[in-house]
């Protein structure tokens, strides 16, 4: 029996899918591919202007067994088509879709490239949560030392584990369109014997 997500169409299950790419082995010489992964976050249908009309899209990122990560980018049809498809924590098969430079400043994976849904692009639920007999992980993370911060450039994605040293109280501010935010100051030492202040801004305060 096909899997039925909530609010959307069936998936097939099909779990005899030959010749899975590493999500790190994807580059732009090839145009015949398919990736069996985790979807780790989705976002919310989020809508633009511009010069050429209105629009929309949504996006969700992938993880695969060797930790490979990319981002993919549902575009108005495909939008309507996939949003609801796509379950956080579920593993899919991908194929049928294009790859494009990733755009830096909103995609903070680390892949070069992005996926783009296609209108024959093909997203199908996995059976097993495995990848060449390895389980596909909900994450993966990749330590710094607060220590090497200093040399990172600026907006890069870092992971960092430390001790909380001090954490402030919730304070609100008032951002220059006149809406208000809340927010929390938390103080973090790691091994590396140096500190960090991190801001959680709304819900994650």
């Amino acid at each position: 029996m096909p899997y039925k997500p909530a609010g959307g169409g069936a998936i097939e299950r099909h779990d005899t899918h030959a010749n899975i790419l590493p999500i790190n082995a994807l580059n732009s010489y090839q145009n015949r591919w398919t990736i069996k992964a985790r979807v780790t976050a989705k976002s919310d249908i989020r809508r633009y202007s511009n010069a050429r009309g209105e629009g929309k899209f949504f996006s969700f990122d992938l993880l695969d067994g060797q930790e490979g990560e990319i981002r993919v980018v549902g575009w108005n049809d495909q939008c309507d088509r996939f949003y609801n498809q796509v379950e956080e924590g579920r593993v899919y098969y991908l194929s049928k879709a294009s790859l494009r430079n990733k755009r830096g400043n909103y995609n903070q994976t680390r892949h070069q490239f992005e996926i783009h849904l296609e209108s024959n692009s093909q997203l199908e639920l996995a059976e097993d949560e495995y990848d060449n007999g390895v389980k596909i992980k909900t994450t993966s993370f990749n330590f710094q030392k607060i220590s090497d911060l200093e040399d990172a450039p600026q907006g890069a994605m870092v992971d960092i584990i430390g001790i909380a040293e001090s954490i402030t109280d919730i304070s609100t501010i008032t951002r220059k369109d006149g809406s208000e935010a809340m927010k929390r100051a938390v103080s973090i030492k790691d091994p590396s014997n140096r500190s960090i202040e991190v801001t959680l801004w709304g819900n994650f305060t």
